[in-house]
This record gives structure tokens, C-alpha cells and sequence, in this order.
């Protein structure tokens, strides 16, 4: 008995301290009660856990190609490009209208870096396989922190879905920028510019062309280039060539 009293007095020595002096235990409360505070305030805001999932993907576009034609002369090379990289833990595609997205998923343990650069360099090397009417083929690392923390819709009943865009995209997004804690604002929906051209293929057979032809004859009408440099007044001035079209007036023959 005696044993086993002297365990409970040891059991209880801290309470009876903290009984006997109260005021070093509230002191201590309120220090970690402070602590919590001040950590919490400096936690960061996300949406998901500080984990990097060495996941990476490769998008080729085609301005009209098929589905079907992409996934053969696209997808298909760029997969046997990609099969010979190593600690690759899943691979796959999707294709769409246009567009050929080739994700690669790496082991955990991998540099994600690396593991990019060495995509990016088979890539480099499998270009010449590819069609020559492709986009440059971009290669990006997935980051979850890039992922957008908060969304917000928008409606105007006086505007049209243009006038909208432009709203959100020259005032919102502008203002929304230059608030402190905002890395990028990027608009889902809405209208975007663009002009469509309707081609004509009886027009098309009389002349020799293709669709493919006025389409490069458009992207080279529609170009700001520079014109070089030539001397004013004893200053050498910059010279631009402004040939974008703004308006579809300046589309007409």
C-alpha cells in the first residue's frame, strides 16, 4: 500500500503545484493561448495540402484538325517519344477538336524539375515527326497551388456577353490584379474577339487554293512587325509596321 500511495503522490504533485501557484499556470495559458493566435494568423490560405504530384503535360494544338487525324500524326509519335523516360508511373491522353494533351505522372519520389526537362527534351527530339502545321508543343509541370482558390459569376442584364468580357477583362480583372495576395485572374466563359471567314469552294477550286493557304494568307495579312531603323533629324528612330486588323472593314477586298 505504501508503494503504491507513493505513485499516486507523484501522479498528483504536478496539480497540487499548479494549485498552490496559480499564477505561473495562468501565465503559461495565456502565453500559449497568444502563440496559437499569432501562428494562426500566419497560416496561408489553400485549397490544398503543401503536396507536389510530379505529374507533367504536353499540348499540341492544330488550328481545325480532327480529332481522329490528331490522335494518329500527334498523340501516337508523341507517346512513343515519351515511352523510354523512366519512373513513369501512368501516361495518357485526350483528344479533342484541335487540341492533344499527353499527361505523364511520375513516382512521388522524383524530381519534378528534371522530370520536365527530360519531357521536354524528347519532345525537342520527336518535332521532326511531327506536322509541320502543329503549334509549338508546350510542356508544363501541374502545380495545385496554381489552381484558382476562388470563383465568382457575373451577371449583366444591360450587356451583351461581348460587352461583358470586355468589361471583366479591361476593369475587374485590371482592378482585381493590383490587390495584394492575387497571383493571376483568368475569365471562364464570356465572348472572346475573333472574326470567322467563310470560304467559298467553288472560289477555292478556280484558283488553285486551300483552305490551309488563306489561312496562312490571313495570319501573315494580320502582323505588327518591325520595320527597321532610319535617321530623323540626326536621331535614329525605331520603325513598326502596323498591320493588325481591328475592325472587319479592314478584312474586305
Amino acid at each position: 500500500m505504501s508503494e503504491h500511495g507513493d505513485k499516486q503522490d507523484r501522479g498528483f504533485a504536478i496539480s497540487s503545484w499548479a494549485v498552490r501557484n496559480p499564477v505561473p499556470v495562468a501565465v503559461l495559458f495565456i502565453a500559449m493561448v497568444l502563440a496559437g493566435v499569432i501562428s494562426y494568423g500566419g497560416l496561408p490560405v489553400k485549397q490544398f495540402p503543401n503536396v507536389q504530384f510530379p505529374l507533367v503535360t504536353v499540348t499540341v494544338t492544330q488550328n481545325g484538325a480532327a480529332a481522329a487525324e490528331l490522335e494518329t500524326q500527334v498523340t501516337r509519335p508523341v507517346e512513343d517519344a515519351l515511352a523510354g523516360i523512366t519512373n513513369v508511373k501512368n501516361m495518357y491522353s485526350s483528344v479533342s477538336q484541335g487540341v492533344s494533351i499527353t499527361s505523364i505522372e511520375f513516382e512521388l519520389s522524383q524530381d519534378l524539375q528534371k522530370k520536365k526537362d527530360d519531357v521536354q527534351s524528347r519532345i525537342d527530339q520527336a518535332r521532326a515527326v511531327l506536322p509541320r502545321e502543329i503549334d509549338e508543343p508546350t510542356v508544363t509541370r501541374v502545380e495545385l497551388d496554381s489552381q484558382p482558390i476562388l470563383t465568382y459569376a457575373v451577371e449583366a442584364p444591360t450587356m451583351t456577353d461581348a460587352q461583358l468580357s470586355w468589361f471583366i477583362d479591361d476593369t475587374v480583372a485590371r482592378t482585381l490584379q493590383q490587390a495584394p495576395g492575387v497571383s493571376q485572374i483568368s475569365r471562364v466563359g464570356g465572348a472572346n474577339r475573333e472574326i470567322n471567314v467563310i470560304i467559298d469552294p467553288d472560289k477555292l477550286t478556280l484558283r488553285g487554293l486551300t483552305a490551309a493557304s488563306v489561312n496562312t494568307a490571313l495570319r501573315g495579312f494580320d502582323l505588327d512587325a518591325a520595320g527597321g531603323r532610319v535617321q530623323v533629324g540626326g536621331r535614329e528612330q525605331t520603325l513598326r509596321i502596323l498591320g493588325a486588323v481591328n475592325t472587319l472593314e479592314n478584312f474586305a477586298p
